[in-house]
Formats: structure tokens, sequence, C-alpha cells
């Protein structure tokens, strides 16, 4: 935390069993310190906040369990909150990893509801003396389609071909016309990203089956029948496109991609019919 606290850190991944309760020991002594470090400057406290949760080793993830249960027990009016972000398949990881896993509350985000995007986009702006005209917000709101990395390119793009406008200004529609094409480019290097994460053959094949279907959530018995193998036989692959972020569950018996227009964007590497046209 910048004017608060720093650490540097490495780990040895050859720890036993007593190393992990010297690091809980440690890890507390080190957000105890630095809770109170910032209540002296007068903060209301301290959040920690971790990205990638699924890429956590399981004695990490046993060190952080360890400490918040003994908070719980023994400092429970200690400012700290702990945030963990990170694909559907982490709650399995910490589960596997910690045995006490019942005191993490688990939430799945979803996509943002329109409402949400348009207050995303037109708050930031208005604190600034920025407006959005009703036409400008209602195409960013349409075009984001609830993703919220989406929302925040649309956002960030629109502002620059607005000239970074000064209070008073106002984000049109033109503006998030232009910023659509550059959007566009920066969610093909993602989609690009993504797809070159499927390197196995059957994997490859649940992908085009996928976009084959079309844009909306997909039943897995239609992938099934695409591919030409019964439901019960996709559970691996289904498994490892989830792991690496590529596919999430939609509702029962439906998968749909995590990101919106990467359906378009693999039918269109691999010379797929739009099934919509």
């Amino acid at each position: 935390m910048p004017g608060v606290a720093s650490i540097e850190a490495g780990w040895n991944a050859t720890g036993s069993g007593r190393r992990v309760r010297g690091a809980t020991r440690e890890f507390e002594d080190l957000l105890v310190a630095t809770a109170e470090a910032t209540l002296e400057r007068r903060h209301s406290g301290l959040v920690v906040l971790i990205d990638e949760v699924q890429a956590a080793d399981a004695a990490s993830l046993r060190t952080i369990s360890y400490a918040w249960q003994h908070f719980q027990s023994e400092r429970r009016m200690l400012p700290v909150s702990l945030f963990m972000a990170g694909l559907p398949e982490s709650v399995g990881i910490i589960n596997a990893a910690v045995s006490n896993s019942e005191r993490f509350a688990y939430r799945q985000l979803k996509d943002l509801t329109p409402e949400a995007v348009a207050v995303a986009l037109a708050n930031p702006a208005r604190q600034l003396g920025v407006g959005w005209s009703a036409d400008a917000l209602d195409a960013a709101v349409r075009y984001a389609a609830g993703y919220p990395h989406t929302v925040q390119l649309i956002g960030e793009n629109a502002w620059h071909h607005a000239g970074f406008p000064d209070p008073g200004g106002t984000i049109k529609r033109q503006h998030v016309e232009a910023a659509a094409a550059d959007v566009e480019e920066d969610l093909r290097e993602l989609f690009t990203a993504r797809l070159s994460k499927v390197t196995r053959e059957v994997e490859l094949d649940f992908v085009l089956a996928m976009a084959g279907l079309g844009d909306e959530p997909v039943r897995r018995s239609a992938i099934a029948a695409v591919m030409g193998k019964p439901s019960d036989a996709l559970g691996v692959p289904r498994s490892r496109l989830i792991g690496a972020g590529i596919i999430t569950d939609s509702s029962h018996g439906y998968l749909e991609f995590t990101v919106p227009g990467f359906a378009a964007f693999v039918r269109d590497v691999h010379d797929l019919p739009d099934p919509g046209a």
C-alpha cells in the first residue's frame, strides 16, 4: 500500500507443515502491523485483494485460511477484509486445500446488468463534470453486453475519442462509434490469447462445436452431437476449458463462452458459417 506498507517475499516450496504454521503467524503479524499503520494515518482499515486465486498453491491457501480463523477467535475487531477473485474452479481448489473452507463466502459474479453498466460509465465522468448523451450511453451499454472488461474498454476509448473532455464536456454517439473500432482490436488480442490456450485437439473440437452453434448458451448435449461423442465423454475437455477461462457453466446443462464475441471470433478464424446468417 503506497505510503502505508510494502513487502518483498520469497517462498520455499519444500517447506514443512511446521514452516506453514510459522508462515501463518508471520502473515498475521504483517496484517496486524499494516492495519495498525492504516489506523494511525486515519484510514478506516485494510483491504487485501488477491487475484487469480485458482493459481495459488495449497500451502498459501492454508496460510490465509488459518490466519483468518485465528483473527475470528482472537482479533474479531481487527479492521481487515480479504477479497479474492478467480475462475469458477477456484471453489474446488480452495476446498481441496483447506479443511475449514466453509469460512469463505463464495459469490459467483455474473455479467453486469444494463443499469449497472450505465452507472459504471456515467458516474466517473459525472464526478469530473462530464456527461454522456443519452444515445451515446445507450450505444455503449448495448455494445458492452454486460462484460466488465468490455465496459472498461468502451468507456476508456470513448473518453479518448471525446478528446479527454474538460468539465462541461459531453461524450457523444460518434465518440462511442469510433471507440468501438479500437475496442474490437483490443478484444481481438484478448480472443487470440484465449484461443492460444486451446492446445489439445479434443478441446479445440469442443470450442469449434460451441462456436458453430451460435453466440448464446449452448446445451452440452448439442455440443456432444456435433462432435459425435456421448455427453459423458466431454467431462475432461469441459473441465480443462473451464479451468483455462474459455467457457463457463451458464445454467443446468448449458455452457457459454466467458467473453461475449468469442464465438464470432472463433468462427471467423476457422472459417465456420454463422448460424444466425
